[in-house]
């Protein structure tokens, strides 16, 4: 499992200012924090708690595009770990509080985001890191989300490819009809699944549930919704989304067999095939942050300001 997500990494990027507001779902006593905007200037920190990396010339892939954004980069001192889970007991929850940063990653990094984001209230992105490709479309949702203080908007498909008569790629698929608000929360659906029992397993009451995932077998797909369906986590959601499963193998099902029989009798509107995961041109969902799911129109609106 670790070594399928071995291109997994985070990028914890440096802030200052943070404002504070109500948010649905938190813990206890727990208010949402919005961490301040970055810009061209900033300084930010690469690490690597999810794995490590064999080619050197990876970290400075890495660090050349953060710089190219208009970011200074400062590496970690450590380029290596084994699983993000690991380090959850040990993180200092009400230091981050204190000193709110931008923290962003996907893949397996989805345990550190929903678990920061539950027990400091710090709203964290779903979305490109370091060593992704960077391409317009997600540095265009990157900055939109990361680096302006106002609502994000309509998160549109990529454009459609040159090469494809109609869209076939970027397609959504209409699970579910209807239209929901609720915060996002979610991420990759093996950590989510890997999650449930502990302390820090997903909470989805009145959530925009959203999940990927990457070279699973579709019977794997299916056992781990039944996992998150029998721990009660589809009962109360606003809304289910589905990004992309990339290199997903079928067999005697098809993944839209499995989501349609989990979610298509609803009662909350569902989608899948939206523009987040293990591919390039990805979206920046930040957790936390109140969104419209509108799944007759396949879309998903932000609805506020991720940062200040």
């Amino acid at each position: 499992m670790i070594n399928r997500r071995n291109f997994a990494r985070l990028v914890s990027f440096a802030a200052a200012a943070a404002s504070v507001s109500a948010s649905p779902r938190l813990q206890p006593g727990v208010r949402a924090i919005k961490p301040k905007r970055l810009a061209e200037g900033d300084t930010v920190g690469l690490v690597l708690p999810a794995s490590s990396t064999i080619e050197g010339d990876d970290i400075a892939l890495a660090k050349e595009q953060l710089e190219a954004i208009g970011l200074k980069v400062a590496i970690g001192a450590y380029t290596g770990g084994w699983g993000s889970p690991r380090v959850l007991p040990y993180l200092d929850y009400a230091l981050i509080a204190r000193k709110p940063k931008v923290l962003i990653g996907y893949s397996d990094i989805t345990a550190l985001l929903n678990a920061v984001h539950q027990r400091t209230g710090l709203v964290t992105f779903h979305g490109p890191v370091g060593a992704s490709t960077i391409e317009p479309y997600s540095l265009e949702n990157f900055r939109r989300v990361v680096m302006s203080p106002e609502p994000a908007g309509l998160l549109a498909p990529p454009p459609k490819k040159a090469s494809e008569l109609v869209d076939r790629t970027n397609r959504v698929v209409r699970l579910h009809p209807g239209k929901a608000t609720g915060r996002l929360a979610g991420g990759n659906l093996t950590l989510l699944a890997s999650l449930m029992g502990t302390p820090y397993e997903i909470e989805t009451d009145g959530a925009i549930l959203f999940t990927e995932d990457i070279r699973e077998e579709i019977y794997r797909i299916d056992r781990m919704l039944t996992q998150l369906a029998l721990g009660g986590k589809f009962e109360r959601m606003a809304g289910f989304v589905f990004g992309r499963c990339t290199e997903c193998k079928a067999t005697n099902v098809s993944l839209e067999d499995v989501l349609r029989d989990r979610f298509g009798a609803g009662p909350a509107p569902a989608i899948s095939g939206l523009s987040f995961g293990h591919i390039e041109q990805k979206m920046t969902l930040p957790i936390g942050v109140m969104a419209t799911l509108d799944a007759d129109a396949g879309t998903v609106e932000i609805l506020e300001g991720a940062v200040v």
